[in-house]
């Protein structure tokens, strides 16, 4: 038995953690998938003594059943202790001097979380959960709308470990002495330990699941607000958006097309024959995601209430009444429970059924943390009782709240699995849990208009991907006005937000109007196209979109090793040398892949930016895109090449339609070798057939031979051959940039003096 300390006078639980000597040091009634020990040769689970199958929910974290493969060894790595002190339930691992912690999932605030104390509770902001701003939520709110109980932790040497609390319960993580995670009952822990940050992330992946590879479509830039009022206002934004010529490939529809809120139905009034509608904006190169959120209307004429209701599929109060709540418009909402595998397949059948009547092209599950607007808590009762099914026993909602969001993205995304079999999933979520990016993207939430708001998303963005989450993105522009700016946005804040959010992974112009009374209420104000701030600032977001959508062929490669190995499209800038301290804190300029390093200009006096930027050293060279020149345009970020790089780009459309014969652009900045490298990795965009080998992964080099650079493409997977297409190569030297043309597979670029 490992040691395990306790503080002065308090009761201690004796641990067994993780199995040291034997395998089965707990009772035999322990849950099977909860035994202590390996997980493999990076990860091992270890649980409290005593941890019965009735203290202990099968995890939702891990996908599927995780077997031990046998005893932790000795020294294996970081062991926590577990002690109980005043019906708490504590877990805690020390950290070595010089360490440094991220992850914690969605949270306002610093990239770096040492000392912080943090929550893992979905909840909707609200009056009662932070600062003065109720919804419009900052960097003094605990927890936000997604539960992520993971810590990772960077050490000196650039080594890393990841703890997780296997844990539905709210769950504190304390980081202000250590890592410390409390809870209301007692869990397992997890932890993964790599030789770098990267490696961590590959088996947190492996253990809790992969993001399934998104439809090319999906890494467009997307057009939203709330709400676009009909259809006629949705006709005109996707014309608007054509003849400026802004490249973007989906329309959102968010809470106006529906019958008063009412869950798979249409405004007939506002959105007549809405299903051709949307066939139309499919004509114009659009796809189209409508939102939807949990809530039921309770009422007696509404068909799909009455059938919750027959079914019994609704929450209910431990008395046996329909748990009901206000939402939308003052009226009464019932939730469905989604602990129930009833329920979750009659949601699926319910989604499936409107998606292929209704033609949408992809699911936006909202509100789902779940949300109710009360007095004083806006989120729903924990003595609920819930069901349960085969797997996840009946309990009450103090277990469940923090998953109801997950349960409803697995029972969506079987919707979209069944109504369109042929193609791959896209869903967009606010709550989740972690995990949950096997089956969603997700994006900030209800963030603000302010310099704060857009420095934080990089954060955020960043610990979401280090909490297992490669898919995220934030609202652009901000949703919310912050009080006394409800009149007018700031142009040079909404500008430079596109220029910064041009590199989310999940790209979406996204606001709050005036024409709902919420959101006049809560901060909404006038439209933010690109168009209506005049024509200089029309120009630089055109170029900010142009520089993701030529971007995309290297884009779509860091979105297929996310999908693969739980890789990060957008990183910290200490990824590119995790060893080094003075990098550790820095979230004012990122990563774009390993191969990109995105410099923003902040403004004097926008952000408190007193100390100059840390960037890593090895990105030499600057590079430009579409024509666009950041010395004027400063709200366009700088880009760098790393030396010994090759950055695959392509041309720019009004969408991401995928032409193979197209022509290939590569970025190229040599090492002190004078070589360099690079992938690009191509399939259909859209189906399933790239797991059956309809893809192609090139490897891209560079190489000096004779004074003369040969660049050279060569297939290293997958059934797709190369195809016949001109290869323009952009070498990137000191003393400038030499363009030279090839064809297919093969450029050489003659010496330059």
């Amino acid at each position: 038995m490992v040691p395990h300390t306790s503080p002065p006078s308090r009761t201690v639980l004796v641990l067994c953690v993780g199995a040291l000597v034997t395998f089965g040091c707990s009772k035999a009634q322990k849950a099977p998938e909860h035994e202590p020990g390996l997980l493999s040769d990076h990860a091992a689970r270890f649980v409290p003594e005593d941890t019965s199958l009735d203290m202990v929910l099968p995890s939702f974290a891990l996908d599927g059943l995780r077997r031990a493969m046998g005893p932790v060894p000795e020294g294996w790595g970081p062991t926590p202790t577990f002690t109980l002190e005043d019906d708490t339930y504590f877990a805690r691992i020390a950290i070595e001097p010089g360490t440094d912690l991220y992850g914690t999932g969605e949270i306002a605030g610093p990239l770096l979380r040492n000392g912080a104390r943090t929550q893992a509770w979905t909840e909707m902001p609200n009056p009662s959960t932070g600062g003065p701003g109720g919804l419009a939520y900052d960097d003094r709110h605990n927890h936000l709308y997604q539960a992520h109980p993971w810590v990772l932790a960077v050490r000196a040497d650039g080594s890393a470990f990841g703890v997780l609390a296997d844990t539905t319960r709210r769950t504190w993580m304390d980081l202000t002495d250590g890592i410390r995670f409390e809870a209301p009952a007692p869990f397992p822990i997890v932890v993964i330990q790599g030789a770098s940050p990267e490696e961590v992330l590959r088996e947190l992946a492996n253990l809790t699941g992969h993001l399934d590879m998104p439809p090319r479509w999906a890494l467009g830039h997307h057009q939203s607000r709330f709400s676009y009022p009909d259809a006629a206002a949705m006709r005109a934004i996707a014309s608007d958006l054509r003849e400026h010529e802004i490249p973007t490939d989906v329309l959102w529809f968010d809470g106006a097309y529906m019958d008063g809120y009412r869950l798979f139905t249409f405004d007939d009034e506002a959105f007549p024959n809405a299903p051709d509608l949307i066939s139309e904006l499919h004509d114009m190169g659009y796809r189209v995601v409508p939102i939807f959120d949990p809530g039921v209307t309770i009422d007696e004429t509404f068909p799909l209430y009455q059938e919750a209701l027959e079914r019994d599929m609704l929450l209910k109060r431990p008395d046996g009444s329909i748990y009901q709540g206000v939402v939308w418009g003052s009226q009464q909402y019932a939730f469905p429970d989604y602990s129930s595998r009833a329920t979750r397949e009659w949601w699926t059948r319910r989604m499936g059924d409107f998606l292929v009547s209704s033609g949408f092209d992809g699911i936006w599950d909202d509100m789902n943390e779940p949300v109710i607007y009360g007095v004083v808590r806006w989120g729903l009762p924990e003595d609920l009782p819930t069901r349960g099914d085969d797997r996840y026993r009946a309990g009450t909602f103090t277990e469940y709240n923090s998953v109801y969001a997950l349960q409803q993205l697995e029972a969506s995304e079987a919707a979209f699995r069944e109504a369109y079999p042929e193609r791959r999933p896209f869903l967009l979520t606010r709550a989740n849990y972690i995990g949950g990016q096997r089956h969603s993207a997700t994006w900030t939430g209800d963030n603000t208009h302010s310099w704060d708001h857009l420095l934080w998303s990089i954060a955020m963005i960043q610990n979401l991907g280090l909490s297992g989450q490669p898919f995220s993105g934030a609202d652009i522009g901000g949703f919310f006005m912050p009080a006394g700016m409800r009149e007018a946005r700031d142009p040079e804040l909404f500008v430079h937000w596109i220029g910064i959010g041009a590199f989310y992974p999940f790209c979406r112009n996204h606001s709050a109007g005036l024409d709902d009374a919420f959101t006049r209420q809560f901060g909404g104000g006038p439209s933010q196209h690109a168009w209506e701030f005049g024509p200089e600032i029309e120009q630089v977001y055109r170029q900010a979109v142009e520089r993701r959508y030529r971007l995309l062929p290297y884009l779509y490669t860091l979105m297929r090793n996310a999908s693969h190995e739980g890789a990060l499209a957008i990183q910290p800038v200490f990824f590119a040398s995790p060893g080094e301290a003075r990098l550790r804190a820095e979230d004012r300029a990122f990563l774009f892949g390993p191969d990109l390093l995105i410099v923003p200009h902040w403004p004097e006096g926008t952000i408190d930016n007193t100390s100059p930027l840390e960037l890593p050293n090895g990105f030499d060279r600057e590079i430009t895109l579409v024509g666009e020149t950041p010395d004027v345009d400063v709200a366009l970020p700088r880009i760098r090449i790393r030396n010994g790089a090759i950055v695959p780009t392509g041309v720019v459309g009004q969408t991401t339609a995928y032409d193979p014969s197209s022509p290939l652009d590569l970025y190229i900045s040599l090492d002190e070798n004078g070589a360099a490298t690079g992938t690009l990795y191509e399939d259909e965009g859209e189906g399933h057939g790239y797991l059956d080998g309809e893809y192609r992964l090139i490897t891209l080099r560079a190489e000096t031979v004779d004074g003369q650079v040969i660049v050279t493409l060569q297939r290293d997977s997958g059934d797709l051959e190369l195809p016949s297409r001109v290869v323009r190569a952009h070498l990137y030297r000191d003393g400038g940039v030499t363009t030279v043309e090839g064809m297919t597979d093969r450029v050489e670029i003659a010496a330059v003096p």
